[in-house]
């Protein structure tokens, strides 16, 4: 996933997903979504991520990247092998959690903190506010630690 996602950063030669997605004529769309993060959907051939807009303007960030990958990894096969269950969709929900932190947070950055609490506090979020997430980012960011090919 790391090199997918360093491909995509130097074609777009941004990390920004809001950017990215500007590019690839997908529409973003922020609306208050109650308990969903976020959903990406086509229409007529048009792209959309639809984000919570009630989220802290981050983890928006996070989402969006993550519902990027749903967009640039969309072909008519891998909806077809939704459609009859034969595509893991546990598989596609962790290779957009792992291409969305790749993408949102740079792994210099991260390892210039030092650690996951000190990436944390950098950007001002409080780990207790996390919940689940805490789990998923913190599983994810020390994968990469061990594992270069995220």
């Amino acid at each position: 996933m790391k090199n997918t996602v360093n491909d995509i950063v130097q074609k777009y030669q941004t990390r920004d997903p809001y950017a990215i997605a500007k590019q690839l004529d997908v529409v973003i769309i922020g609306e208050p979504l109650g308990e969903i993060e976020g959903y990406y959907n086509t229409v007529n051939g048009q792209k959309f991520i639809h984000v919570n807009s009630e989220l802290a303007s981050w983890y928006q960030k996070f989402i969006v990247a993550k519902k990027l990958y749903y967009a640039i990894t969309d072909d008519e096969s891998v909806r077809l092998s939704i459609k009859r269950k034969d595509y893991n969709q546990e598989q596609l929900l962790t290779e957009s959690n792992k291409f969305g932190v790749n993408l949102t947070f740079d792994e210099d950055e991260y390892k210039e903190c030092g650690s996951f609490e000190v990436w944390l506090a950098k950007y001002n979020i409080n780990p207790n506010n996390l919940g689940e997430l805490y789990e998923r980012f913190d599983t994810i960011l020390h994968e990469k630690n061990a594992d270069s090919t995220l």
